[in-house]
């Protein structure tokens, strides 16, 4: 799968790898560092359960992936187990992560663990995920209804940090 985003593009390949080239503002390209890449690069790590991971793909100690998505200044990452993974700028919730930090490795979206994702979407300032159920979530910004869900006044805020099923 490919995917581009406003100054990043991702690829997956056949052999489960991805790799990232452009702009690495907020980690986006999930490298470690913010550094920008004008050749794709290989992301040899990813952030699950508290450990980093390395390799290349494929193994328990490196997960498998299968589809990209490039939002504006995040990234992300679905692996063939069905995990979640994103990296990038964090404001508002837009990782998944229940905060709002810049996260430079791809990390694994906890809340997620145990549905079955089949596909990820990442958009300008918020992200999808839908189950082989078709049960979807959305997190990050969420004015104008982009996650699919009313927001109360009383709530205060007009985004969400972690992923809510949709009705």
């Amino acid at each position: 799968s490919v995917s581009a985003g406003y100054q990043h593009s991702l690829l997956c390949n056949s052999a489960g790898q991805v790799l990232s080239f452009g702009c690495g503002q907020g980690g986006c390209l999930g490298h470690g560092d913010e550094e920008d890449h004008f050749f794709p690069k290989h992301i040899l790590a990813v952030h699950s359960s508290g450990s980093t991971l390395h390799g290349g793909g494929g193994s328990e100690a490196s997960p498998h992936f299968i589809q990209v998505s490039a939002g504006a200044v995040h990234s992300v990452m679905l692996s063939t187990c069905g995990a979640v993974f994103t990296c990038g700028y964090g404001a508002n919730g837009k990782l998944g992560h229940g905060d709002e930090d810049n996260c430079l490795l791809p990390r694994r979206v906890l809340l997620l663990t145990g549905k079955q994702v089949a596909h990820v979407a990442a958009a300008s300032d918020h992200t999808l995920a839908m189950t082989d159920g078709e049960e979807t979530f959305a997190w990050g910004y969420g004015r104008d209804g982009c996650l699919g869900v009313t927001w109360p006044a009383s709530q205060g805020t007009d985004f969400s940090k972690v992923p809510i099923a949709l009705p």
